[in-house]
């Protein structure tokens, strides 16, 4: 008898256990991949216009921004963004603006032309949150897009990088002014990137997106602030 009752108590444990859990709970897909070993970022120089600046994302709540709720979650105080829910935009719209983001990509190493991060700007607001005739910069290594165009452009720089491990941490800064097509980026404390757009007329102010580039990558970016109108032409995080 005592046996008989076991095998019936252990069966309905069982049962328990693979009961379906009807509570929705958070995305966790590729949650795990969070968990690579990543080299922290440089730290940042104080300054006044650091201190002033306004913070995008906050580690806690993703309010002011625009996004696929299966597509972006956040772990570890980092947008973590995967699969192919699209690109996540601030629901304001930006013309000049300095803009510092920590990023990285947060999966096993690959392709790096493929899984790669991307900061969007200058394009439009989209219902599927697509790209949106944006222009991009790729940190960590500076190389841009415009996909008004969907072509890669040559911008110059200035101190060239090896190819940075993309499972780091990285500070990337960016400096864009409008009006005159001018866009300059700096990752780790080392400018990188310089370009000038030839038609600056066809910019239009736009929302600021982080980009996930590949449904089979996993990207993260996190600490975002931004100041609009920058009245200094420099990069402060530029040792």
């Amino acid at each position: 008898m005592r046996a008989i009752f076991g095998f019936l108590l252990l069966a309905l444990l069982q049962n328990l256990a693979a009961a379906p859990n009807d509570s929705p709970g958070p995305p966790t897909t590729n949650i795990a991949a969070s968990n690579v070993i990543s080299a922290p970022p440089p730290p940042i120089r104080p300054s006044a216009i650091l201190q002033q600046m306004t913070v995008l994302f906050d580690g806690k709540t993703l309010d002011g921004w625009e996004y696929n709720s299966n597509a972006w979650t956040i772990v570890d105080r980092a947008m973590h963004g995967t699969g192919k829910g699209g690109n996540i935009f601030t629901r304001r719209d930006y013309g000049d603006f300095r803009l510092i983001v920590t990023s990285r990509v947060a999966s096993p190493e690959g392709n790096p032309g493929r899984d790669h991060l991307g900061v969007l700007f200058w394009g439009e607001h989209s219902t599927n949150f697509g790209t949106g005739k944006a222009l991009q910069v790729q940190p960590p290594h500076g190389a841009m897009w415009d996909y008004r165009t969907n072509k890669g452009l040559r911008p110059e720089h200035p101190t060239p990088r090896p190819r940075p491990r993309y499972q780091d941490w990285h500070v990337c800064e960016i400096l864009a002014k409008r009006d005159t097509g001018e866009v300059r980026a700096a990752v780790d404390g080392v400018e990188i990137t310089t370009y000038r757009h030839p038609d600056p007329t066809v910019l239009k102010r736009g929302p600021i997106g982080m980009q996930i580039h590949s449904s089979v990558g996993v990207f993260e970016y996190k600490d975002i602030k931004v100041e609009e109108n920058p009245t200094e032409n420099r990069l402060i995080t530029v040792n």
